[in-house]
């Protein structure tokens, strides 16, 4: 992979065709599948299915709550996967999916300030996938996006595993409570891997904003994005785009293209320095 590897997350269903046009077109160098929807097909086959690589992003595995016996199941598809596709990167969200055995709507972001609670279940849950586990940064709503850095900042330090750090979410983040979006700097500083997506406001709450993937990418998370360019577009770094919603092609190939430029223009700085 180059410098700023630009991808593109796939979900599953009718887009596959839009994503192999992008690969062909060369706007993406790789797809992040979200694997969990692929974990019921024949890992050979499947993975004959995309000419180039490939990451993992899980989005059930719900390893925080989960019995033994049920993530060991898991993991062995994930596993079985991992071997046919050798990923660039695996990675999951630490997050809360239930209360009291009743779901929730949304998953729910933890209590940072009590966080070290969770340190061995992902440790466990690493050591079961076999992999360095990446864990994403959640778009708060509450207090929590005070702490939320600090956190992930200890995440590597005590479980030998990495941030996937969402810019978009972090920006969220950011506009719903106030939070310095700098204080990201060090986790951004010690990744290679990176999401970026639109935002929209909630439908109750203009106020705040929501991680849709439906909408281009905002001038608030490109300001962001340039700001830290020479991070986000170094040596094995990559990019993911999600869209999951507004699918619609030349405006994907837009924003694509912008971070291509941004990761172009770095390269030729840093040629330069």
């Amino acid at each position: 992979m180059c410098n700023g590897s630009i991808g593109i997350n796939f979900t599953g269903g009718q887009s596959y065709s839009s994503i192999m046009s992008l690969i062909d077109e060369g706007h993406i160098d790789y797809v992040e599948l979200l694997i969990d929807n692929f974990l019921h097909l024949n890992p050979t086959e499947i993975a004959k299915k995309f000419p180039c690589p490939v990451a993992f992003h899980i989005m059930q595995s719900r390893f925080l709550e989960r019995g033994e016996e049920e993530l060991k199941y898991i993991s062995s598809r994930i596993t079985q996967m991992s071997e046919a596709f050798q990923p660039l990167y695996i990675s999951d969200h630490i997050a809360l999916f239930e209360h009291n055995g009743t779901n929730f709507y949304q998953l729910a972001e933890i209590n940072y300030a009590i966080g070290s609670i969770y340190f061995d279940k992902i440790r466990r849950w690493q050591d079961m996938l076999g992999h360095t586990l990446y864990l994403e940064n959640y778009p708060s709503l509450l207090d929590g996006s005070y702490e939320a850095p600090t956190f992930f900042e200890h995440i590597s330090k005590k479980t030998e595993c990495n941030v996937l750090f969402d810019i978009s979410n972090a920006v969220c983040a950011s506009r719903n409570t106030g939070a310095d979006i700098d204080d990201w700097k060090n986790v951004i500083s010690k990744t290679l891997h990176y999401h970026v997506a639109g935002y929209t406001p909630a439908p109750s709450d203009n106020n705040i904003l929501i991680d849709s993937h439906s909408e281009q990418i905002s001038s608030e998370t490109e300001i962001f994005i340039d700001r830290y360019a020479d991070m986000f577009f170094r040596e094995n770094t990559t990019i993911t785009y999600e869209r999951d919603g507004n699918f619609d092609y030349d405006l994907i190939v837009e924003d694509l293209n912008s971070l291509r430029l941004k990761s172009k223009n770095q390269s030729v700085y840093n040629e330069q320095s």
